[in-house]
C-alpha cells in the first residue's frame, strides 16, 4: 500500500459517523415498539447487539433480526432479505436494518430464532 492510498483510506473514513450504544438501541426500540404492538418478535443483532453484550466494535447503522416486516415506508429492501429504515434519535437519523432472511440462509435463520425461543421458556 503506498502513501498516497494509505492517506485516502484515512479521508475516506474519517468521515463515517458511528452509532453510538445509547443512540443505536434507542433506534432500534422505537421500531421495536411497533414490532410488539403487531406481535412481531425481534432481536437485536450485529454490532450494536455486540456493544450490548460488551465488546467494542465501531457500527455505522443497527440490525434487528425480525419474524415479519413493519407496516412502515421503508429506505430501501434488504438483499438477503428485509428492509431498511430510517429513525430518528435526537438530532441524529439512524438506519436501522429490519432484517427477515429470505435467501438460502433462511434456514439456519429459523434454526437459531427456535433456540432463542427455547431458551426464553427454560
Amino acid at each position: 500500500m503506498t502513501q498516497k492510498d494509505l492517506e485516502r483510506l484515512i479521508e475516506r473514513n474519517s468521515t463515517i459517523d458511528t452509532v453510538s450504544t445509547e443512540t443505536g438501541i434507542n433506534a432500534g426500540l422505537k421500531l421495536a415498539e411497533l414490532a410488539e404492538k403487531a406481535n412481531i418478535r425481534w432481536a437485536f443483532a450485529g454490532g450494536i447487539a455486540m456493544h450490548i453484550y460488551g465488546y467494542v466494535r465501531a457500527t455505522t447503522d443497527v440490525d434487528v433480526i425480525a419474524g415479519e416486516l413493519l407496516n412502515l415506508e421503508s429506505e430501501r429492501k434488504l438483499s438477503f432479505g428485509g428492509e431498511s429504515y430510517e429513525v430518528e434519535v435526537g438530532k441524529s437519523l439512524i438506519t436501522v436494518n429490519w432484517i427477515v432472511r429470505d435467501d438460502e440462509k433462511t434456514k439456519f435463520y429459523i434454526a437459531a430464532w427456535r433456540m432463542h425461543s427455547r431458551s426464553k421458556t427454560a
